[in-house]
């Protein structure tokens, strides 16, 4: 078999007491990594939507509740047309179907305007999922994450095309999804928003899926696939895409993304450095100050999910959330201000975070105020997480010394992985 040459070059090599002039031809082998996109070699994944195989979705129902008829909502005049257009699409993609006689529940369909024009049907499943048993199943966490990808350099991220509706709903599941249009009651045969058990169901459904390949994670419709090399990324990134196409699955490719050194999954940056928060920085630094509990808590759940990236977070946060304490009186003043300018000026910040190694030694620094405890865990200099909280009203009394031992036996009950991780480390505290 004959190989390309790339180029030759000619070098004089010594070992020992001789020396010899050696040349040396470039050529691209066999065992290359291949850098062909994954379109090339799997077109038919990015074509429609499909119907995962050999995975029907039954829901539990319980049978102590009444079946419910709810009110029909009616469709304005002006969206009827794009709402049949609608329905008709996904009724050709078999993912909705007409019902044929009596059903005893019947919801309301809501409308959803999309940035792009286009609509969304949605369904208000409030009434009859008071009736569907909620399943419970695991969603990796963060701490997870960071762990799991220690040491990788090369990223991809997929994405599920329309994810639940590539599970198929049993035939008894179908008449708890009926709802009404203007053009007669419609019902889905497919997994759909608004199921009060869809998250978990398709979470679990997708983890099965995957279990057993090496370097990747799904959480929800969303996978990221990982290597330490191209190569080993590569051999990765097939595995999935190979078991994708015989379970018949399929990706959107305008949110697929491959071979990265850095991707945003989950809310943050991934990259061989390790992890930070990847918000919607300029919207947060044009952000106006909350001007009621209700928008101070909306802050609040906002900066809680990037939390671990912002040290003494729970002092920095305390009087944005007296705020919304019961009965609390809505006053803005300085040290109001000053803690939002501050919040924002930390949900902004580009600082990263290492990925957790289970070989390297671990410390954790803890300290403790009248207002909190904090914690940081460490490896080799380099800062893994970051965590604190508020006191109780009892906690508060504590004198420093207590305060000092909580601030060292709460981490370590659960906080910053290292409960999950059942890792040994050594703890530093002044006190």
């Amino acid at each position: 078999m004959e190989l390309p040459l790339l180029g030759m070059t000619t070098t004089e090599i010594c070992f020992q007491s001789t020396t010899v002039n050696a040349t040396f031809y470039v050529t691209k082998g066999q065992n290359d990594t291949p850098n062909t996109p994954p379109e090339k070699n799997f077109p038919d994944l990015f074509d429609g939507i499909g119907k995962i195989k050999d995975k029907t979705i039954k829901l539990h129902i319980d049978p102590e509740i009444e079946p419910k008829e709810q009110s029909h909502r009616p469709i304005p005049f002006h969206i009827r047309q794009d709402v049949g257009g609608e329905l008709k699409r996904l009724e050709d993609l078999d993912i909705i179907e007409t019902v044929e006689g009596p059903t005893h529940w019947v919801s309301p369909i809501v409308v959803v305007p999309k940035k792009s024009g286009e609509i969304r049907l949605c369904v208000d499943m409030r009434e009859a999922n008071k009736a569907v048993k909620r399943e419970k199943h695991l969603m990796p966490t963060l701490d997870e994450l960071i762990a799991d990808l220690n040491g990788a350099t090369v990223f991809s991220t997929l994405d599920l095309t329309s994810g639940y509706h590539q599970l198929e709903l049993h035939p008894e599941s179908h008449h708890v999804t009926t709802f009404f249009t203007h053009v007669g009651l419609r019902r889905y045969k497919r997994l759909m928003f608004g199921i009060n058990a869809a998250s978990e169901i398709f979470q679990n459904s997708i983890a099965e899926l995957l279990t057993g390949l090496p370097g990747c994670i799904n959480i929800s419709d969303d996978i990221i696939v990982y290597g330490r090399d191209v190569r080993e990324h590569d051999e990765n990134l097939n595995s999935v895409l190979t078991r994708l196409r015989e379970c018949n699955g399929r990706l959107n490719p305008t949110k697929c993304t491959f071979r990265k050194s850095e991707v945003i999954f989950y809310g943050h940056f991934f990259s061989a450095k390790g992890i930070k928060a990847a918000p919607q920085k300029d919207a947060i630094k044009t952000m106006q100050p909350p001007e009621s509990p209700s928008e101070v808590k909306s802050l609040l759940g906002m900066a809680q999910y990037v939390s671990r990236f912002i040290p003494n977070y729970a002092a920095i946060t305390a009087h944005l959330r007296a705020l919304t304490h019961q009965n609390s009186v809505w006053k803005w003043h300085k040290e109001e201000e000053t803690a939002f300018r501050k919040l924002q000026d930390e949900l902004t910040s580009d600082r990263v975070m290492s990925y957790f190694d289970p070989t390297k030694p671990t410390e954790v620094l803890v300290d403790a105020s009248p207002m909190g405890v904090g914690a940081i865990l460490m490896q080799d200099g380099k800062v893994i997480s970051y965590g604190s909280r508020s006191l109780s009203d009892v906690e508060s009394r504590y004198f420093q010394t207590e305060r000092e031992m909580l601030a060292v036996v709460w981490p370590c009950m659960g906080n910053l992985a290292l409960s999950s991780l059942s890792i040994r480390c050594e703890v530093h505290t002044n006190n």
